[in-house]
Order: C-alpha cells, then sequence, then structure tokens
C-alpha cells in the first residue's frame, strides 16, 4: 500500500511539474502565441513599454510580451522577424524596396523627427541650424582636413570632378561618389571663435535612424551618397561609403548602439559633439546639455525647429513615422494585426501611449474632423461645440484637452489654419 501511495505521489509530482512547465512556457510568450514577442527600434520601443499595461487591460485576447520586449535597432528587430525570432518588428525607417524586407509589411503607429542635437556649453551659441546638404558633408567628412578632423568653421568645399573614392566597409573602392558637389561654409566661419572641433556621433549600422536620415528624401534627395547597387556581405544593405568610409563600423568611438546612448553621449561631452536622435531623446530636464537645432527646408531656404505643426506638415525635413511590422504570410498575424489595430485607432489608449514616450500621435488634436487638413470644417466642428464641457478630450473640438471647448482651443485651431497633414 505505502509503495502504490508513492508511485501515485510520484505520478502526480509528475504531471505538475509538465502542467508548471507549460504554464511558464506560455506566460513568457514563446513565438506564434497570443502573447506577441516584438524587438526592435529603440525610438519605437518606450512607446511598445507603455502600451503593454493598457494594451493587456484592453481584453482583447493578446498581450505584449514585456519580459521580451527587446530595444535593439530597426535593422536588427526586421532580420529577427524574417528569422522567426520575434512576433513583431519595430522600425523607425521605412521598409527597404529590395532583399528580405520585400515580404514584409509596415504599419504606421506614430509620428517622430530626428533631431540634429549639440552639445550645448561646448559648442558656440551661434551654432543654431544646418542643411541637409552641410550635415551630410559633416558625416561625410567633406570638411574634414589632412588630419581627418572637421571643425564648424570650415570653409565652402567643392568636391572635385572626378568625385570620392567610396572604400566603405565592405572594399568598395571602385565606385566614386560626390563629383563637383558644393557644400557651403559651416556656421562657425568667418568667428573668431569658430575653430572648435566637432566630435562627431552616429548611430550604428543597422539603425532605422541612421538609415532614414541616409536615406530621406523629404524636400530634396538623399542625405548620405548611397550606392546604387547592393554589396554581398556589408553589414547594412543601405550602403552610405562615404559616411562609413569616415566614421567606420559599429566599433568606431563615432557609433552609439541606441537613442539613450546617443542622447547621453550628447549631454556628457566635454567638448563640442553633434549627433541625432527622436523626439523622446533630445533635451530634457536631466539632458539640459543638449541643445536642438533648427534644420533648413532645402524647398524654401528657411529653417525650423520640430515644433509639433512643422513635425506634422513635414516643413521639418527630417520629419518621420515609425512603424509595426509583420511579416507576410506569419501564421501568428491575426494576433499580430489586433496590436496594430489598437495602435492606430484614432484617439484610442494605444495612441496615448506615443505622448507618454514623447513621440506624436498619427493625427494631430488639430484636425479635428481627421481628413489630413485643418481648414473652415475644423472650426465650424470646434465652433458648433463651443462652451461645452465634459471629461478631457470629450469631443474632438476640445483640442488642448482640458474638458472645455473654448476661445484656447480656437485659437490653436487659427494657428494651425491653413495646414496639411502629411501622410505614410
Amino acid at each position: 500500500m505505502h509503495k502504490l501511495i508513492s508511485k501515485k505521489m510520484m505520478l502526480l509530482t509528475g504531471l505538475a511539474l509538465i502542467t508548471t512547465t507549460v504554464v511558464m512556457a506560455s506566460s513568457v510568450g514563446a513565438l506564434g502565441t497570443s502573447n506577441l514577442v516584438l524587438h526592435g527600434s529603440t525610438t519605437l520601443g518606450p512607446t511598445m513599454v507603455a502600451a503593454e499595461t493598457p494594451f493587456q487591460n484592453a481584453s482583447l485576447g493578446v498581450t505584449i510580451d514585456g519580459a521580451n520586449l527587446v530595444q535593439n535597432s530597426s535593422g536588427t528587430g526586421i532580420s529577427d522577424l524574417n528569422a522567426g525570432s520575434c512576433d513583431v518588428a519595430m522600425s523607425s525607417r521605412p521598409l527597404k524596396t529590395s532583399g528580405a524586407e520585400t515580404g514584409d509589411s509596415a504599419y504606421a503607429v506614430e509620428r517622430d523627427a530626428v533631431i540634429m542635437m549639440v552639445s550645448d556649453a561646448q559648442t558656440p551659441s551661434y551654432i543654431t541650424q544646418l542643411s541637409k546638404i552641410q550635415v551630410r558633408g559633416i558625416y561625410e567628412g567633406i570638411y574634414a582636413d589632412a588630419s581627418g578632423n572637421t571643425y564648424w568653421d570650415a570653409g565652402a568645399v567643392t568636391t572635385p570632378a572626378g568625385g570620392i573614392a567610396g572604400n566603405d566597409l565592405a572594399g568598395d573602392t571602385t565606385t566614386t561618389y560626390e563629383p563637383s558637389v558644393s557644400y557651403p561654409a559651416l556656421p562657425g566661419n568667418g568667428h573668431s571663435d569658430g575653430h572648435v572641433l566637432i566630435n562627431i556621433f552616429a548611430r550604428n549600422l543597422d539603425s532605422g535612424t541612421r538609415g532614414f536620415v541616409g536615406d530621406s528624401t523629404a524636400n530634396g534627395g538623399a542625405v548620405f551618397a548611397k550606392a546604387s547597387t547592393l554589396i554581398t556581405g556589408h553589414l547594412d544593405a543601405s550602403d552610405y561609403p562615404l559616411e562609413q568610409k569616415y566614421l567606420g563600423d559599429d566599433s568606431s568611438s563615432h557609433r552609439e548602439a541606441g537613442a539613450g546612448a546617443m542622447q547621453t553621449a550628447i549631454n556628457s561631452a566635454t567638448n563640442s559633439a553633434l549627433g541625432y536622435a527622436g523626439l523622446g531623446y533630445t533635451r530634457d530636464s536631466t539632458h539640459t546639455n543638449i541643445r536642438d537645432l533648427l534644420l533648413v527646408n532645402d524647398s524654401n531656404g528657411l529653417a525650423y525647429p520640430a515644433s509639433n505643426i512643422n513635425v506634422y506638415s513635414g516643413h521639418y525635413p527630417f520629419s518621420r513615422f515609425c512603424y509595426l511590422v509583420t511579416k507576410n504570410g506569419n501564421a501568428n498575424n491575426t494576433n499580430a494585426m489586433i496590436l496594430v489595430n489598437w495602435m492606430q485607432t484614432l484617439d484610442g489608449a494605444g495612441q496615448d501611449c506615443t505622448i507618454t514616450a514623447k513621440e506624436l500621435r498619427l493625427v494631430p488634436d488639430e484636425d479635428v474632423n481627421h481628413d489630413n487638413k485643418v481648414d473652415i470644417f475644423d472650426l465650424t466642428q470646434a465652433g458648433n461645440d463651443y462652451s461645452h464641457s465634459g471629461a478631457a478630450h470629450f469631443t474632438r473640438s476640445d483640442v488642448n484637452r482640458d474638458g472645455h471647448v473654448d476661445i484656447f482651443d480656437m485659437t490653436d485651431l487659427g494657428n494651425w489654419y491653413g495646414t496639411t497633414i502629411v501622410q505614410p
């Protein structure tokens, strides 16, 4: 009898262990389950971290596996998706139009802007703006002296008619770039105190932010010179030969692995430093040694800050979207799309998470009737709701979300009047 009880106890213990193992396996978000595993962008990552709890509270039968949400980079996240290592990728750049990413689908879930920023105390106060071609020249080493150093007082440069040899990380020495391109002098030129070395920081090679800056076609051509064909074995399919030639690979001291690391590097610099990051990683109460630069719009020559209206309208040249990415044909896409749709819902909890992460909603509050422009119809709708009160944003006419439709909302709409909202 004792032996029989012991055998039963052993059997029950074994079954309990098996059950526990199964429960634990499902709780950590094994791939293909309703507990979605996300990898990718350090720009979009904080938004999705903020989304974990409200998405779970929505009780849609799908959750975000916060324990396995990996913020590495857009390129790595998309590669992980295509390799089957995650259910959804997070990306701060659009998908590439060739290679493995053509089998993926991207869904915009928030707006962002890439900010060029400098270390404030160490950089001359008159360094307040850059043009895209100046950014290009700095990051490609066009302004560098014979020792490879770039200073804020660098003069105008015209590249040789024969161009510059690529000589990038994949050994592409046969192609030349930038033939006879004129680069204007940097903003310190002509200032007696402008001979200040620029410590240049860039993101890692597979960073979506680096890829966005390099490929940015807003108001003109790409910022970085880009190879016309992909080079086999390259660390990143977006090949920027001169930027890589000048700043090196991921082991270089010029490269930062994430947006937070970039923010820290610029803020803690002991000399004049230049870098770039998304809206959530610029100057704030704990990073006070960062100065956000204006960016010149090539179409009109005016310099714009990355204000909300300039990002939504596209006047700020480095305005962009961030995306959730799924792999076409993935068996778990039904669950993934539940997350995508929740994130994209107008005025929903998912869009609120973008604000938590210091990013922007897909649709601005000023576009009251969400038709991608601010015009007389928005003013009319707000006028019809005038003097009404309720919970914060009880109606889209409550533009400033203070629970009242009043003169402050009308003034805000007036400031945005005539603005067209750019789309993905």
